[in-house]
């Protein structure tokens, strides 16, 4: 069994690549859920109201609002909810 406090390979020339991963929960306008009902990203940008944005299914949508999640939700890692309406 090897030791596991050898760094051997970290140091100033390793280049260590972190992605955050950021999921929405997407409603329509009338409170139901969208489809689908979660958009899941990559890129850590700021969203705004009247960006647009496609879905991996393909379907293309406009942020109307962006609301806080519930409490249960943020806690399961929802950044927050976007009030969303279909572009197609």
């Amino acid at each position: 069994m090897g030791d596991e406090s050898d760094m051997s390979g970290v140091g100033p020339n390793r280049r260590i690549s972190l992605h955050v991963i950021t999921s929405y929960l997407l409603q329509l306008e009338n409170g139901e859920p969208a489809n689908p009902a979660v958009y899941v990203e990559e890129d850590g940008r700021a969203w705004a109201p009247d960006d647009t944005f496609t879905a991996r299914d393909g379907s293309r949508w406009r942020i109307v609002a962006i609301d806080a999640p519930a409490p249960q939700l943020a806690d399961e890692g929802f950044e927050a909810t976007w009030i969303v309406e279909p572009l197609d």
